[in-house]
């Protein structure tokens, strides 16, 4: 994986079958001192056979792009450009990194940070958080159902009117997740009616016949302003059109850093009159 200049694996724990159980990772925001976040990536055993049937195990691990999104966040200012303290959404949040470094960003604030996911993979992303934020904690993880309805639901719980800043991260990849971007951007609009000032930021990395242009399309058309943001990257060779094989054996979700790529681009979506 390549390296960041904020959050970086320290250590990489594996079971005797070398496959990975957790990672110790250093988040380290500009003007203050690094901070230790700790995870699980593995499931209770009970859930480990359903997890294989379906998509959920993309949510046990540490995606390149999840990486990039703290350093785009922080390189890009977009942080400044939000609320003091700021309400924080993460969609499809997985192991909750991006989410709990906000959260450490935003330590002072007592505005929620509320990590979600499905529910085959919430007890994962629970414990992470509960590990890292013991209560009370304004840090919370929830499962939330990609429809108006699931979000309104989980907003009246909060007693929440809206959120400052969404954030996903490699959500959108046709053939592993399929048409869920179609309820992905209706979640993304409602929320950003809800709060006209909102700002959504989805951190993608590239993969062959993702549909990416195809949810950017469905922003655009619920009357959103969507601005791509190149963050370099591309795969060696014939470019995006290529997904690397994972090394055999591996375990780990830190993947290489000499592994080719594909490229990260991010899709900040936002009201127009912003």
């Amino acid at each position: 994986m390549s390296p960041s200049p904020y959050l970086s694996v320290t250590s990489n724990f594996t079971s005797e079958a070398s496959v990975e159980t957790s990672l110790t990772l250093s988040y380290s925001p500009p003007s203050s001192a690094p901070s230790t976040l700790s995870v699980s990536t593995t499931l209770p055993e009970s859930e480990i056979s359903p997890l294989f049937s379906g998509t959920a195990w993309a949510g046990t691990r540490l995606w390149y792009s999840a990486v990039d999104s703290i350093s785009y966040l922080h390189d890009s200012g977009l942080l400044s450009s939000l609320p003091a303290e700021p309400a924080i959404l993460e969609l499809g949040a997985g192991l909750g990194i991006p989410g709990m470094c906000l959260a450490r960003h935003y330590a002072a604030s007592p505005k929620p940070v509320v990590l979600t996911d499905l529910p085959e993979i919430l007890s994962q992303l629970q414990a992470n958080v509960a590990s890292n934020f013991p209560a009370p904690s304004p840090v919370s993880a929830a499962a939330l159902d990609w429809s108006v309805p699931g979000v309104d639901a989980l907003l009246k719980s909060l007693s929440l009117p809206s959120f400052d800043l969404l954030l996903s991260t490699d959500c959108v990849y046709a053939p592993l997740y399929g048409k869920s971007y179609v309820p992905l951007a209706e979640c993304i609009a409602h929320l950003l009616a809800l709060n006209p000032e909102a700002v959504s930021v989805n951190v993608i990395e590239r993969r062959a016949a993702d549909e990416v242009e195809e949810f950017r399309k469905l922003l655009e058309a619920k009357g959103l302003s969507v601005e791509v943001v190149e963050r370099g990257g591309g795969y060696r060779g014939d470019g995006v059109g290529e997904i690397p094989e994972e090394p055999e054996n591996s375990g780990s979700s830190k993947g290489d850093d000499e592994e080719p790529r594909g490229k990260v681009q991010v899709y900040l979506a936002r009201n127009p009159k912003r």
